[in-house]
């Protein structure tokens, strides 16, 4: 793999000391983030499923149409979907 030449006046000394400077550090690092993004996905997936869940629910509700409650869920859909192009 190929590793990138770094960039002088990007990091203090003292901070390219603290991204690891040897494979095993660097492995250390990257498992640990990788970890710490993975356990934010599980409480992001909830909240979504739930947001979905509540505003079919609410939008029945509110409007005593089924059809309407199901129109405000797939809006939360088609807004998830558009906001990630990039």
């Amino acid at each position: 793999m190929h590793e990138p030449e770094p960039v002088e006046g990007t990091f203090p000394d003292d901070e390219a000391v603290q991204l690891g400077d040897s494979p095993a550090e660097r492995a250390l690092i990257q498992r640990r983030t990788l970890r710490t993004l993975m356990g934010g996905i599980v409480p992001g997936g909830a909240a979504m499923s739930s947001a979905y869940s509540s505003a079919a629910i609410l939008g029945e509700e509110l409007t005593n149409n089924q059809l309407l409650g199901g129109i405000a869920a797939s809006g939360l859909t088609t807004g998830a979907a558009i906001t990630a192009i990039p």
